[in-house]
């Protein structure tokens, strides 16, 4: 199991494997999903590593305060939930039986076998007696509509302390790509501003970001304590066309192909085909959108830029969440 890519929301398992033994590596996985029966002692050990991890990440009380607080706001209520659910290992083995579904996965194979081929190899798997109908669509919290400004503050003390700034959009599909570019812009700009400039961030992330029909255009971010007076009042500027007022053509065409030099060293190998594959088919009912979304990102002009500028950049009911 895999983590990188940061969604909670898309579980997957990665394998490679050499092409001449495609038949054996997915029988493999075969048996391991139908019998997934790990040893009481192999769930054990794990579960202490989980809970060292989930210790861990309980010190820092400011920034599990600060995530809470922002993300109630800016996401709808979270669908599931299982803070407070006792994990055992009859319980594991039962999520296990649902988990490795057929009806519940998306199955990414890249090589130069054949669809039928690949498919035969899968045929056992695919026909157990106990697949159950999955009718739900793809589940991604998504973010709120915010009609009103909200302020927080708290405090808990520390070496560190947390800010977010930012507000939501509903937008137009056709302006997507023109966003994305306004974000690469947008963002880059900010973080210079504040840690390269300014020097007051330790680590921040700032641009847009695009959920179904709406856009987060947001800054977050952790510093000094003593920072903090000074940065709130600079934040609404940073989205503003004044701001943005100096973007130009040919530093559009760079920070995009910047972008997108990234995006395909990440997709080089076969692995990570299969993977952006399988996300974009779960997503996005469509298995190309991925590679659509570069391709509309190459043809962004300035004028569509300044066009989504006029259109959404204006700091509408924002959300100020600090905690000292």
């Amino acid at each position: 199991m895999d983590d990188i890519y940061l969604s909670q929301a898309f579980g997957y398992i990665r394998v490679e494997g050499l092409a001449e033994n495609i038949g054996g590596v997915i029988n493999y996985l075969n048996k391991q999903m139908l019998n997934f029966t790990p040893a009481k002692e192999e769930y054990d050990k794990s579960m202490k590593k989980f809970q060292s991890m989930n210790m861990m990440s309980k010190m820092n009380k400011a920034k599990d305060i600060f995530d809470k607080n922002y993300q109630s706001i800016i996401f709808e209520p979270e669908k599931y939930s299982s803070d407070k659910e006792l994990i055992t290992y009859e319980k594991l083995l039962e999520f296990g039986k649902e988990y490795f579904n057929p009806q519940n996965m998306i199955i990414s194979v890249v090589s130069p076998a054949s669809t039928e081929e690949i498919n035969n190899y899968f045929v056992a798997f695919l026909k157990t007696d106990e697949v159950v109908s999955i009718n739900e669509l793809a589940y991604q919290r998504k973010y709120a509509l915010i009609s009103e400004t909200h302020t927080v503050e708290d405090t808990a003390g520390g070496e560190q302390s947390y800010l977010f700034y930012g507000f939501i959009k509903p937008i137009e599909k056709n302006d997507e790509a023109a966003i994305q570019a306004l974000s690469l812009l947008l963002g880059d700009k900010i973080i210079f501003d504040v840690r390269e400039k300014q020097g007051m961030a330790y680590r921040m992330s700032a641009g847009i970001n695009i959920i179904d029909d709406k856009a987060l255009f947001y800054i977050n971010m952790a510093t000094r304590p003593d920072n903090v007076n000074i940065l709130i009042p600079q934040f609404p500027g940073f989205f503003s066309k004044e701001f943005t007022a100096s973007f130009t053509e040919d530093e559009l065409v760079k920070r995009v192909n910047m972008y997108l030099g990234r995006m395909m060293f990440r997709r080089l190998s076969s692995i990570n085909q299969a993977f952006y594959l399988g996300y974009s088919y779960y997503f996005d009912n469509n298995i190309y959108a991925d590679e659509e979304s570069f391709n509309n990102l190459k043809k962004v002009k300035m004028e569509d830029v300044k066009r989504v500028i006029e259109k959404y950049l204006h700091a509408d009911n924002p959300v100020n969440v600090i905690v000292r």
